[in-house]
């Protein structure tokens, strides 16, 4: 598929992707459409992984391709595939790019949102911690950013970051 792929404008799987892991969605399938008839359709996800990732530079982390597997052959078809980016700010924070292409509608979604890494969760606990042992609390609900940076890119704005990232 890596032809269509390159036509679509999805990154090519080469040597340096190793497939993680291979799921059945057949159960959520089946209660999603309330199914369980062994001619309907299943519902599988790979998960691939990047073998060389450059962790110190912007780098694709993980590809997941979602397809369709029939009793009727001719039926098997690819359904969705995301991929994952990550680029470094600092130490403290990535920026985490995903995009989704729909193979049943032919369309794009992406989003870019800026994240914490594990280190500056664990060193603001830590900090949290000390200020607890001391009788002091810090404010706060103690629930995460869950504000997305920007939502639904547009095909162009997402070469255009892939390309300054030095992905594509």
């Amino acid at each position: 598929m890596n032809s269509k792929r390159t036509e679509l404008g999805l990154l090519n799987l080469n040597e340096n992707w190793k497939l993680d892991s291979i799921c059945s969605l057949k159960n959520d399938y089946n209660k999603a459409t309330k199914s369980n008839s062994i001619f309907e359709n299943d519902i599988y996800l790979q998960i691939w992984s990047n073998k060389n990732s450059d962790t110190a530079n912007a780098f694709h982390k993980i590809k997941e391709i979602y397809y369709q597997k029939s009793f009727w052959i001719w039926k098997n078809k690819i359904v969705m595939e995301s991929d994952y980016f990550q680029n470094p700010i600092s130490k403290l924070e990535y920026e985490e790019l995903y995009t989704q292409y729909d193979f049943e509608t032919k369309k794009w979604f992406s989003k870019l949102d800026t994240l914490e890494t594990e280190y500056k969760i664990k060193k603001e606990k830590l900090e949290s911690d000390s200020l607890y042992k001391l009788g002091y609390w810090k404010c706060g609900t103690g629930m995460y950013d869950l504000e997305i940076d920007t939502m639904g890119l547009s095909k162009l704005k997402l070469e255009k970051i892939l390309k300054n990232w030095k992905i594509k």
